[in-house]
């Protein structure tokens, strides 16, 4: 089933299972990837979905953020601390894409790749334990950033 909501405040819309709401990319349900230790509470961002400039992926329980910032760096909040970050600053208009090949990338404005995982995966997590993983589908994790 494909949901989407328009949100005025931004002309991203994300489909499947999140939705813009105040600039902010939600899972309508947290969704349980596999770890080694056992299932892991997520937020995912889907192979084909982006986030833009000031739109925000926060992890299940909203402790963590990932967040596009305006000059384009891609970082990972806890309550609002910065813990990760892509080191792409000062490329406003930049955006964060998981392409459809499971690679997430920031592109800049003018679409030239500035950052990447150069991975093959299904979609980008911000678990609930503050680690940001790109996982193939079946839960395989292929990067993450610890």
């Amino acid at each position: 089933m494909r949901r989407a909501c328009t949100v005025a405040l931004t002309t991203t819309m994300l489909t499947g299972s999140f939705f813009v709401a105040g600039n902010t990319a939600m899972a309508h349900a947290a969704e349980a990837s596999r770890s080694a230790t056992g299932p892991v509470q997520s937020a995912m961002l889907r192979s084909g979905q982006k986030l833009a400039p000031g739109q925000n992926l926060d992890s299940a329980n909203g402790r963590y953020r990932l967040r596009l910032q305006l000059d384009g760096n891609l970082v990972l909040l806890d309550n609002g601390k910065h813990i990760w970050h892509t080191g792409t600053g000062g490329n406003p208009g930049a955006a964060a894409h998981m392409q459809r090949d499971g690679n997430l990338v920031v592109r800049s404005a003018d679409n030239e790749p500035l950052w990447h995982t150069g991975t093959q995966g299904a979609g980008v997590h911000v678990q609930n334990d503050g680690n940001l993983t790109v996982r193939t589908s079946d839960g395989k994790v292929l990067w993450a950033r610890r």
